[in-house]
């Protein structure tokens, strides 16, 4: 079985067996007015962000309309949430510059924790992670 990644109260990401504390952590349920096949329409949406030192942060997102395995469960025949998922959205972001590139789809509990690892040792300067992340684009083993 996979590992998953969930919330520990408001405070803690958990990634497989490791813990990383949380700067930011988001999350709303709205149930709207439209319904889908009979079916209310409820919004999932959680977001964690892990922000280290050096400024720079990984924000993490699952719910519906995310690349998570909760992508499209508005709209299957068998409605499904979960808001302890194998695999989750993933956006690096540095203070001074915001978001850097588009961020990864399905990304599974090892390669977010191998991702956070790498992240909280790089240095504050956004030029040395903007190429670390492209290098990281072009590579076919990681993230896949």
């Amino acid at each position: 079985m996979a590992e998953t990644i969930r919330m520990e109260g408001d405070k803690m990401l958990v990634v497989g067996d490791r813990r990383w504390p949380v700067s930011e952590f988001n999350h709303e349920d709205v149930e709207l007015p439209e319904s889908i096949r009979g079916r209310p329409w409820i919004t999932h949406y959680r977001r964690a962000a892990v922000a280290f030192e050096s400024g720079w942060l990984l924000s993490i997102l699952w719910g519906n309309a995310t690349y998570s395995d909760n992508y499209g469960g508005l709209f299957d025949d068998v409605f499904r949430y979960t808001d302890e998922p194998e695999r989750v959205e993933v956006g690096v972001c540095h203070r001074q510059v915001g978001l850097i590139g588009d961020p990864w789809p399905y990304v599974d509990a090892d390669n977010l924790n191998a991702l956070l690892e790498t992240v909280a040792g790089w240095r504050s300067d956004p030029a040395y992670g903007i190429d670390f992340l492209r290098a990281l684009a072009t590579a076919d083993d990681f993230l896949s």
